[in-house]
């Protein structure tokens, strides 16, 4: 999902500014034109002026490249950016210093210029070719800068011929917008319906994981509200941390949802992408970072449950076989039989358990400590844990 837009205007004219300066300060390595008058200005050689046109021919086929590509394949060059430009500019303007060092060395202007479209053309058709496609970059890129370096070729060379040149080439220009420019129109109206119909599709994709996240949270400020003494103090951080996390994101959602909305409103082209872009922005991580976090929510809150359910819950209650068996004499210390009424060794009653009927808690009664004259007369007795009356 698109979240940021590609390449711009400002960064084509950075570009030709950039490559502007380079041309100005190449053409001070030039050889000047001979002084005929010592009072008059030095006048510019036609090499001069050519390589100091760099930056108009740059800026003609980075416009006429957005609008080729724009027109094949629409949004192709969302994530085309400055740097990535930069090297293709750079490539084309091979064609400038191949015919600046050819005429520094007295080669003819049109062999120089022959020579650099040889060298410059196959370079940048292989350029393109990594950024669109091999088709595009023989049938468009490469006759659009055979196209771009002609002006340039023209204004220097172009002499007595130049205004019909220009002529002709402003009208191939014309015809071929006129032509190509409703279908851009309409390729551009086609991928926009798509992204906003993508966008709604997301939108409602996200109601179930948003439902989902506002009932985890609903549980865990519950369980938080509850204050538990014995709990561990890291783990109410941890869950409350995860709580926190995942209330951002269902903010984001609840932006995404607000942006979306705004732009079904919106008439003007320019208002409804730039709410389409925020709400890409606000929605597109949550497809898989709201589910994961309403996830890591229920983990972290049922590990504080079952540590306050452990913390509660009473230790596990030996049989009376296991008690007989692990029992010693509370007089003496001598192991008791499991059977045994009377230690083997001091001759002592051996103690009495009770178990609690609702927490399961023992309680073993020592009968030979009890005062004289009980007999089997046993006094009544209580749970240590919850109070409840010992049977019999």
């Amino acid at each position: 999902m698109r979240t940021q837009r590609g390449f711009t205007v400002i960064e084509l004219m950075v570009v030709v500014l950039l490559l502007s300066v380079i041309a100005f300060c190449t053409t001070l390595a030039l050889p000047s034109a001979p002084r005929r008058d010592p009072e008059l200005p030095v006048p510019a050689s036609d090499t001069e002026v050519f390589v100091k046109l760099t930056g108009l021919a740059v800026l003609l086929f980075g416009a006429g490249f957005w609008y080729l590509v724009e027109l094949r394949s629409p949004g192709r060059l969302d994530r085309f950016r400055l740097g990535q430009f930069l090297l293709l500019a750079l490539t084309y303007s091979l064609f400038f210093a191949a015919f600046a060092v050819l005429r520094s060395h007295d080669v003819s202007a049109w062999l120089a210029v022959g020579i650099a479209a040889a060298v410059s053309y196959p370079l940048t058709g292989l350029h393109v070719a990594t950024i669109v496609d091999h088709r595009f970059a023989w049938t468009a890129a490469a006759p659009l800068a055979a196209f771009t370096t002609a002006i340039v070729v023209v204004a220097v060379y172009g002499d007595g011929w130049r205004p019909f040149c220009y002529l002709g080439m402003t009208c191939a220009t014309i015809a071929f917008l006129t032509l190509t420019y409703p279908g851009l129109v309409r390729a551009h109206d086609r991928r926009r319906n798509t992204l906003e119909g993508q966008l709604t599709q997301a939108i409602t994709e996200l109601h179930a994981p948003s439902t989902n996240a506002r009932h985890a949270i609903t549980s865990t400020r519950s369980l938080l509200a509850t204050e538990d003494a014995v709990e561990h103090e890291t783990l109410r951080d941890w869950v409350s941390q995860r709580l926190t996390a995942l209330e951002g994101l269902l903010c984001n959602h609840e932006l995404a949802v607000e942006h979306h909305d705004r732009m079904r409103s919106q008439e003007h082209r320019r208002e409804r992408r730039e709410s389409r872009s925020l709400a890409e922005s606000y929605a597109g991580p949550l497809a898989t970072r709201l589910p994961q976090a309403c996830v890591a929510l229920d983990e972290a809150a049922a590990a504080l449950a079952a540590e306050r359910r452990a913390a509660r819950t009473p230790a596990p209650v030996p049989t009376s076989a296991t008690a007989s068996t692990t029992a010693h004499c509370i007089a003496c210390g001598h192991a008791c039989g499991p059977e045994a009424r009377f230690c083997p060794s001091c001759g002592t009653t051996c103690a009495t358990l009770r178990n609690c009927r609702e927490c399961g808690d023992v309680l073993r009664l020592p009968r030979h400590l009890l005062a004289p004259g009980t007999g089997e007369s046993l006094p009544t007795t209580h749970c240590f844990g919850c109070g409840e009356r010992h049977a019999g």
